[in-house]
């Protein structure tokens, strides 16, 4: 269920993502914002979906799976960090480098190392908060209403 959860939480997100911005958001806003949302940091496009396939996948898989979907991508990107070190370039030009919004057009690294992390992430924020609501809505059910005196 793991490996299902995380795949969904990259490639589905990915895939899902560029059906939703083709399919539905560009007749709306136009393809170059679509582009933008999808291509370009912050992606506010993957990021977004991530949250909403997360919270759906919470309906299907009950399990706590999707809450861990981050950490191989962590150590993915952890290891494209330590590999610009080891070229030679400081701390904080690789964080710029891989966390920076002024990357465009060359965001190869970051499309290949951070959007993992940052989608991956956002699915299990969305998991999360479908999680709380469910166990808020079970405690709303399970709490008695308060007898009134008239």
């Amino acid at each position: 269920m793991y490996c299902l959860n995380l795949i969904a939480a990259t490639a589905g997100v990915w895939f899902c993502a560029k059906v939703f911005g083709d399919v539905v958001l560009a007749p709306i806003v136009g393809r170059g914002y679509v582009f933008a949302a999808g291509l370009k940091p912050p992606y506010a496009l993957d990021i977004g979906m991530g949250i909403f396939l997360g919270y759906v996948s919470r309906f299907r898989w009950r399990g706590s799976h999707a809450l861990w979907v981050w950490i191989p991508p962590a150590i993915y990107l952890a290891a494209g960090i330590v590999l610009w070190l080891q070229a030679g370039f400081h701390i904080g030009d690789s964080l710029r480098h891989f966390f920076g919004l002024d990357c465009y057009p060359l965001c190869q690294d970051q499309y290949e190392r951070t959007v993992p992390l940052y989608t991956t992430v956002a699915y299990a924020i969305g998991s999360l908060a479908q999680q709380r609501r469910k166990r808020f809505n079970e405690a709303d059910a399970t709490s008695e209403p308060s007898a009134e005196k008239t």
